[in-house]
């Protein structure tokens, strides 16, 4: 998982990338893609990113990747509220 973390790091740290790749590939993406253009770059030097993966078992019960998803790290600014649900 490390090496496959770099990459979607990567990807992400790559808007040319994006811009090519996914470019009129539904509305949404196209929008999306278009609000970023119009956004500055971000300035900040440290970054956080956490990965879930989810599997399915594919062809010969072998485990096949069908998702990545990431969450932001603002997502850590309800760390406070988690531990008033263990109360």
């Amino acid at each position: 998982m490390p090496l496959f973390n770099r990459l979607i790091d990567a990807i992400a740290r790559s808007p040319d990338w994006l811009y090519e790749n996914l470019e009129g590939l539904d509305e949404f993406t196209s929008h999306l893609l278009m609000v970023s253009r119009h956004c500055q770059p971000p300035s900040q030097q440290v970054y956080l990113s956490i990965h879930r993966s989810d599997y399915m078992l594919g062809t010969g019960n072998r485990l096949q990747q069908v998702e990545i998803n990431t969450i932001s790290s603002a997502f850590g600014a309800l760390a406070p509220r988690l531990k008033e649900l263990r109360s």
